[in-house]
């Protein structure tokens, strides 16, 4: 945005614009452009917004860092404040050296650059550690045949013991087969019992290495051999609850696209036997419409009563028949292909069930956007809806008895209770209209005169600001050389106005740049026109002082 101006460009957004321009002159060798012109430039348009805000805010922060430079009389800004600004802010450091240079102050790019090793470091010891961990692990087992996996058919299974080790609180137990479901493709792991010589082993996590499955398990292994027969049964229940899940985020994947359109794709996922999370690329957020459109058409599914294949088949076949593969993951000559109905068809290695209806049905808890151009939702599936249902009945019964009501008289008397607030607010703020109206006299006999000029500077508790936007109107009307400094608190919350007289404004006083000096007194910044301005405050008990300072300021003018 800073450059388009040097540019001659005054709006803040503009390269969505030239969108139009590229397509043109791209569309033919690029056709995908023209498909989708309209997705495109929405997103450059967001991301040019979310830069312009990144900008206003990092120069508020930047502006603070020279005020206080200048105050220090220092022409340095330290390489903490600068790393501080492009890591907390996303402020560019660049941008930062080229603002500055134009007022004389250089940046300690040094201290920045230290900065910056220091957090690179700390990532790279914190993925060190937990290769670390992985590997010294590994190194006893990497050498295993892989393990064959039973568990899109078998939940119960006979294996024979390849590994056993207890240690730093691992009990981990390996086999040449298994029917538990390592995490993986955002799918939690199966949870069970694993019988050894008499002995159960429960087991509480599954993760694969190399296709290693390995079993993590709360009783020590230390007993078990290696070549001993175990027994593994996998939690039906729980494995049920987490493929109904699965199965549930193939259908909300289509059904988006149904209803937003053929440009979402996954970006994320994850299912457990408690919800599912699905991540997928939009560019703003669903209507509450949308949303219901969509869970409409999930439970439409489920009640169709969909059959489920899961097939294996060559991957030339997988995307002839049109399915959707995932972003970014890697496939194999054989790939899995798991269809519901006509309705989907997807890449898959996760576990499902056999038919739709199955699910039981549907219900979106949230949708949020959780990164630029990335919307998430959380939903559940089938006796986890009876839950939900459950709690929002308790909150119900709650509120009808905190409101002295009935489930059918709830909306009417919400809705009455709301309009009586509204009317209360209304008598309140008259009432304190009122006695500011009255006590206007005595706040411009609190006045001090400075040079001629009506200096009152003056805090007012539980006030509202705008009734003092209208004390200071007030008192414009009746002192022509008047600068009112007003700080309202609030419930521990500060603003501060500024008013000058219009004649006091045409002999070069700012309400903008005074309010700006005095809130910085209270850990506070802001700004404003020359007749009016405001600002917020932080530290309460510096307020004294600040507003002292107005009468240093009106003096030296």
């Amino acid at each position: 945005a800073r450059h388009g101006r040097l540019l001659g460009i005054k709006e803040k957004i503009f390269l969505a614009d030239l969108m139009d321009s590229v397509v043109e002159v791209s569309g033919g060798a690029y056709p995908v452009l023209v498909e989708k012109r309209d997705y495109i430039k929405k997103l450059i348009t967001i991301e040019e917004e979310q830069f312009a805000k990144t900008m206003d805010n990092g120069m508020g922060i930047l502006e603070e860092y020279v005020a206080k430079l200048d105050e220090a009389g220092k022409t340095m800004l330290d390489g903490a404040d600068a790393f501080k600004l492009y890591d907390t802010y996303g402020f560019p450091v660049e941008m930062t050296e080229e603002i500055l240079a134009e007022r004389g102050i250089t940046v300690d790019m040094d201290g920045f650059k230290e900065n910056m090793d220091h957090q690179k470091e700390l990532a790279r010891q914190g993925q060190r550690s937990t290769a670390d961990v992985a590997w010294k692990d590994a190194a006893d087992y990497d050498k295993l045949p892989k393990s064959t996996f039973l568990g899109y058919t078998d939940l119960v299974a006979e294996a024979k013991v390849l590994y056993a080790n207890s240690n730093e609180g691992k009990n981990i137990l390996i086999f040449d087969r298994t029917p538990f479901y390592a995490t993986g493709g955002g799918q939690i792991h199966d949870t069970g019992v694993i019988n050894v010589a008499g002995n159960e082993y429960h087991v509480n996590d599954v993760t694969k290495e190399n296709d290693i499955f390995l079993h993590f398990v709360d009783e020590f292994v230390d007993n078990v051999n290696a070549g001993e027969k175990a027994e593994l049964k996998v939690d039906v229940t729980n494995r049920n609850r987490t493929a109904r899940g699965h199965s549930a985020t193939h259908i909300l994947q289509q059904a988006l696209k149904d209803v937003l359109g053929e440009h979402v794709s996954q970006a994320g996922s994850y299912v457990d036997n408690h919800y599912l999370r699905f991540d997928f690329n939009h560019f703003e957020a669903m209507t509450q419409e949308q949303i219901k459109q969509v869970e409409y058409i999930v439970n439409d599914k489920i009640d169709a009563f969909l059959p489920i294949l899961m097939q294996e088949m060559r991957i030339e076949e997988a995307q002839k028949m049109g399915a959707t593969a995932i972003f970014g993951e890697k496939y194999g000559e054989i790939v899995r292909v798991v269809s519901m109905g006509d309705y989907s068809i997807e890449f898959c290695g996760g576990t499902h069930i056999d038919n739709t209806g199955k699910i039981g049905a549907f219900k979106i808890i949230s949708e949020a956007g959780i990164a630029s151009g990335i919307r998430r939702i959380e939903a559940i599936t089938g006796t986890q809806v009876i839950n939900y249902t459950e709690g929002k009945e308790a909150v119900i019964s709650n509120v009808c008895s905190t409101l002295k009501s009935n489930e059918s008289d709830l909306e009417k008397k919400a809705a009455q209770l709301v309009t009586d607030n509204k009317e209360l607010e209304k008598t309140i703020k008259s009432l304190k209209a009122d006695e500011i109206a009255s006590s206007l006299d005595d706040v411009i006999a609190s006045g001090v005169d400075i040079n001629g000029i009506k200096l009152i500077a003056k805090r007012f508790d539980n006030t509202d600001v705008a009734q003092l936007r209208e004390m200071a109107d007030a008192i414009k009307s009746k002192e022509s050389k008047s600068i009112f400094v007003a700080a309202a608190v609030n419930e521990g919350k500060i603003a501060i106005l500024v008013s000058v007289s219009d004649e006091l404004v045409s002999e070069g006083f700012h309400a903008g740049k005074l309010v700006k000096e005095i809130a910085q007194v209270a850990g506070g910044n802001g700004g404003g026109k020359a007749g009016m301005a405001q600002a917020g405050a932080k530290d309460e008990s510096k307020l004294d002082e600040a507003l002292k300072l107005a009468e240093v300021l009106v003096a030296n003018k």
